[in-house]
């Protein structure tokens, strides 16, 4: 029976190390094997050096990798940036302002783009777009709910505006990548006008 090496965290890399048992080859059952390797590493001031190295390593990179806790935060603690709601709302005035407000955003893609590139879809979904649109939402989510303030290049009209045209972009993707699924969805929407 051979036995590959055990894996082990070397400068962020799963590798194999050269801890080897061979004492499996003797016809020994999974339990019996797991005891001889242990021996045989307690038994050898290197291999029990190379296999607590890997024991911190792992336990490095699990700490590494588990995901932040969520904090519970009171109410009371919340600076919520809130600006109350459009006074005397009008729908005409509204749809008026976010035809020139989608405008802006399609002149600042056209801006940004020639800087970036594809940068914004370069890695594919889960990576280049939803990075993008995660990272905003945090550093919104930051400034509304927690009272942060923006940096001198980025206030929260920056942030929400950035967020507003990855998810444009975002749709484009998809329409792109699925355009039965994003004719399905102008259909769901009754966005067709009789097509």
């Amino acid at each position: 029976m051979s036995v590959a090496p055990p894996l082990c965290y070397v400068h962020g890399r799963l590798k194999r190390t050269h801890a080897v048992c061979t004492c499996g080859r003797d016809g020994l059952d999974s339990m019996e094997y797991l005891r001889a390797a242990a021996k045989k590493v307690d038994e050898n001031p290197e291999l029990k050096a190379i296999h607590e190295r890997r024991m911190e390593s792992e336990k490095f990179f699990a700490e590494k990798d588990k995901p932040p806790e969520e904090k519970k935060i009171p109410m009371s603690e919340f600076q919520l940036s809130n600006l109350g709601p459009l006074e005397d709302y009008d729908e005409k005035e509204v749809e008026t302002q976010l035809a020139l407000v989608l405008e802006d955003m399609k002149k600042l893609q056209s801006l940004k783009g020639a800087s970036y590139g594809d940068s914004w879809q370069e890695h594919g979904e889960a990576i280049s777009i939803f990075g993008n649109v995660s990272r905003k939402y945090s550093r919104l989510k930051k400034m509304v709910l927690h009272g942060a303030k923006g940096t001198s290049d980025e206030a929260k009209i920056d942030t929400v505006a950035d967020l507003a045209v990855y998810g444009m972009l975002w749709t484009t993707y998809l329409s792109m990548k699925d355009p039965d699924a994003y004719k399905a969805w102008r259909k769901r929407n009754g966005l067709t006008d009789g097509e």
